[in-house]
């Protein structure tokens, strides 16, 4: 970042009222706090930033006021998170901490303002942080306990369906943490949202609940997947809504799965676990709410434990479109205008 440039993320913090007038007109010659020397000293991060602004306002410019105003909310909440999870104490020092986190944010603006169809979605991000009991230096941001949960919302909701939508959305949030009892909970939490594939006639989503209590070996997650069919009732996808019927996919789609799978590097060659994992594989590749539609094909994942061991849990497996085809409904696969999937 050359210096005199705006940081375009200290001036969102002035128009969102959280800090002094002279954010606005940072300059980088004029860089105190270590947050504000990170950021200056990493042209990375300068590139995201131009970028997290664009979304923003993006985003406040497709929604509804109240919309805005959650969004607002939401981004406000992400600016106090940020410099206390990314302190230059952390393993990965202050730069790699906050591009981490400008990502993380990028991806979370840009699934906020979409048009899809009539409707305008929204999603709103929970960021929290309390420091953790004395002694704990352990969790993603030493020294602290931190909670990030994200939901999906219709904007301004006109039906009792899209406010039904919605409500279902938030019930899958953790249970909150009472704010007075915060600082004795040792548990990080991140509850992150893919989208795959969204379009006016559908919105595919898969939603991963991560938390890991300080002090132990690894964390957990639970991951879910669900696909809305975006018609007045906003109904869950069914698997007549993709396969020919008399297709016989019921039967081929686990064989289609495991395919994909064994291939990989991280294929078991024990005889034992490769018939443990394919059964798991089967279960779940034939039940719609494991699904996500994606651009390439037809994905499913699997929580902690699944697998044959927390090691042996496979990552997600998708079937390509062409794959596919046959079993089609005119042998095309759903229409794919916008996705937001993590690199990788």
């Amino acid at each position: 970042m050359h210096r005199g440039t705006r940081l375009s993320a200290m001036a969102l913090l002035t128009s969102l009222g959280a800090m002094g007038a002279q954010a606005a007109s940072f300059d980088c010659r004029q860089a105190k706090t270590p947050l504000e020397r990170a950021i200056c000293g990493a042209p990375a991060l300068s590139r995201l930033d131009e970028q997290l602004a664009q979304s923003y306002q993006r985003a406040l410019g497709a929604l509804s006021p109240s919309g805005a105003a959650a969004l607002k909310s939401s981004q406000r909440a992400w600016l106090r998170y940020l410099p206390r999870v990314c302190s230059p104490g952390q393993p990965a020092g202050a730069e790699g901490c906050l591009i981490k986190e400008w990502e993380s944010r990028l991806l979370a603006l840009n699934q906020a303002g979409l048009k899809l169809g009539s409707r305008v979605l929204n999603r709103l991000d929970d960021y929290s942080t309390l420091p953790a009991p004395p002694n704990d230096h352990d969790g993603s941001a030493p020294g602290m306990v931190s909670h990030h949960v994200a939901r999906l919302a219709i904007d301004a909701p006109r039906t009792p369906a899209e406010q039904r939508w919605n409500l279902d959305q938030k019930s899958t949030d953790p249970p909150p943490v009472p704010s007075d009892s915060f600082g004795d909970e040792t548990t990080d939490i991140d509850v992150s949202i893919e989208l795959g594939c969204a379009s006016e006639r559908l919105l595919s989503q898969e939603t991963t609940s991560y938390q890991y209590v300080h002090g132990t070996a690894h964390g957990q997650w639970a991951v879910a997947a669900s696909t809305s069919m975006l018609e007045a009732d906003l109904r869950p996808l069914n698997a007549a809504d993709l396969f020919v019927s008399g297709a016989d996919w019921q039967r081929k789609l686990p064989t289609m799965f495991w395919r994909s799978f064994r291939t990989r590097a991280d294929a078991p060659s024990d005889a034992q676990a490769q018939a443990e994992l394919r059964g798991v594989i089967s279960a779940v590749a034939t039940d719609p709410s494991r699904w996500l539609i994606t651009p390439a094909g037809l994905r499913i994942n699997f929580s902690a434990y699944e697998g044959s061991s927390y090691t042996g849990t496979p990552g997600p497996i998708t079937v390509s479109w062409a794959e596919l085809k046959p079993l089609l409904i005119d042998g095309t696969p759903p229409r794919c205008d916008f996705s937001a999937l993590r690199p990788g």
